[in-house]
């Protein structure tokens, strides 16, 4: 079969549509706990590795920034991601 690795790969993108088709919606409370615990591990990191003079001050400024607009981009668009 000339066309057996193309075969494969239609029909394995078939199975992943029809698992993904077949999946139980996400609850949203659930997906937005979640997202906010990862928030709050990311904080505790960055101050944790701060405390320990790991990083420095203005590198800790910034990842808290950054941790800030990941949270604010979460917040404003969650239904992006229970889709």
């Amino acid at each position: 079969m000339d066309n057996r690795a193309a075969v494969d790969v239609v029909r394995r993108y078939y199975h992943e549509r029809h698992r993904q088709m077949n999946l139980v919606p996400a609850d949203s409370d659930i997906v937005y706990e979640l997202f906010l615990q990862a928030f709050h591990v990311q904080y505790e990191l960055v101050q944790a590795a701060f405390k320990k003079g790991q990083i420095p001050a203005t590198l800790a400024q910034q990842l808290q920034q950054e941790i800030v607009f990941d949270e604010t981009g979460y917040i404003q668009n969650q239904q992006a991601f229970l889709s």
